[in-house]
């Protein structure tokens, strides 16, 4: 069964403006071209305030080139004003044909803040902060990015951009592709794939610098916790960050 899917996220803004702050999340957009022009044409039609993909946009190994070109001819709707354009994230399918050259080639498709691979931004009422986290262990904790013509690892680059957040901006969210193990239930035990660092990292960071909402992909599914002190692993509905795996864009949801 092939189920057309994105996430709408409404925000309250407290700008006493009668419409919401609308977020569109959509992931795993890999393939089905003929879906993918009906969701665009939707997405569209909404003209949402921000749209975040949160990785997989392509499938490298398939043909690289001809799969972004393809890619930016569908979704290059959403760059036409009033709408915002997109902002991704690499997923593994964007980067296993050759990592190291799916990488450049990435960066050379998209016009995105900071290094491309993991940036943050601010756009209305939100602050979104945007991982690479494929192969943590190399790319996130230990491997040395050129920032800003400073050295840094994402993880330091991370840190500081949490604790950097303007104490007045009242919507935080990360988004990244693949999932932590320690929040999720459903997605977890389909193919034992997660990343443990974003559980290790990531997530207890979260809630210390007081981050609303955290998006995922990777999991051709919906899944949502609660808010969780992701520090202590107990429910907090007050001040605690709300997990959500966005599912697939157009790509077959798991069983």
């Amino acid at each position: 069964t092939i189920i057309l899917t994105c996430l709408f996220v409404s925000l309250a803004v407290a700008d006493n403006s009668d419409k919401p702050f609308t977020i569109v999340v959509l992931s795993d957009t890999q393939l089905l071209e003929e879906h993918l022009h009906h969701m665009i044409g939707c997405i569209a039609a909404e003209e949402p305030n921000l749209i975040l993909l949160l990785g997989d946009c392509i499938m490298a190994e398939y043909g690289i080139e001809d799969q972004w070109n393809k890619f930016f001819d569908i979704f290059n709707p959403l760059w036409k004003p009033p709408l915002p354009g997109v902002y991704a994230i690499p997923g593994n399918h964007d980067v296993d044909s050759n990592f190291t050259a799916d990488i450049v080639i990435w960066r050379q498709r998209w016009d995105l803040p900071g290094t491309e691979l993991f940036y943050s931004l601010d756009k209305g009422p939100v602050h979104a902060t945007g991982l690479f986290v494929r192969d943590w262990a190399v790319s996130g904790v230990n491997k040395q990015w050129n920032i800003n013509g400073k050295a840094k690892t994402q993880l330091e680059w991370f840190n500081e951009d949490m604790d950097n957040i303007p104490p007045e901006t009242p919507w935080r969210i990360i988004f990244h592709h693949e999932v932590g193990p320690n929040y999720a239930r459903l997605s977890n035990p389909i193919d034992g794939y997660t990343v443990p660092e974003v559980s290790q990292y990531v997530e207890p960071k979260a809630f210390e610098a007081g981050v609303d909402l955290i998006l995922r992909g990777h999991q051709h599914l919906y899944e949502r916790t609660y808010p969780i002190n992701t520090v202590t692993g107990v429910r907090d509905d007050t001040h605690g960050v709300a997990m959500i795996t966005a599912g697939g864009g157009c790509t077959a949801f798991r069983p």
